[in-house]
């Protein structure tokens, strides 16, 4: 599990594998009820047996932004990001990573407070470029 803070008072973690993101599930659920815009497909109850069924449970990664509290740590959960790793695109050796889709997922939009969305995408954003990660 990595992460990293940054000046905006967000906190980003990633998580590999469903066993790991189990301990977040009821941060996911709160943050499906207050997301900009609401998507069935990456909320656990679906989300789960979906990676579970078509075997890709330990390949997606998560990466989670959270408010941080006084002490620094993470508070409030802002952001759910479900993506897989690509070390190739279209044939091309290029690192990057892609929200997360299979043949069941109609919607690939991430799961983003509504009242911290701006914030929460230029941190996704920056996570991503400090990684060297481009978005596929």
């Amino acid at each position: 599990m990595a992460s990293g803070s940054s000046p905006s008072g967000l906190l980003c973690t990633y998580v590999r594998g469903l066993a790991d993101l189990e301990s977040h599930r009821a941060a996911i659920d709160d943050l499906a009820l207050r997301s900009i815009e609401e998507n069935p497909f990456y909320q656990p109850w679906m989300l789960f047996p979906a990676l579970v069924g078509l075997g890709e449970s330990s390949r997606a990664g998560f990466l989670l932004v959270f408010q941080e509290d006084a002490a620094g740590r993470a508070g409030t959960l802002c952001g759910f990001f479900p993506i897989l790793e690509a070390k190739r695109h279209h044939g091309i050796p290029v690192r990057g990573v892609a929200l997360l889709t299979h043949m069941y997922c109609l919607l690939a939009v991430p799961l983003v407070d509504r009242d911290a969305g701006k914030a929460v995408l230029e941190r996704f954003f920056d996570y991503c470029r400090l990684r060297r990660m481009g978005i596929v």
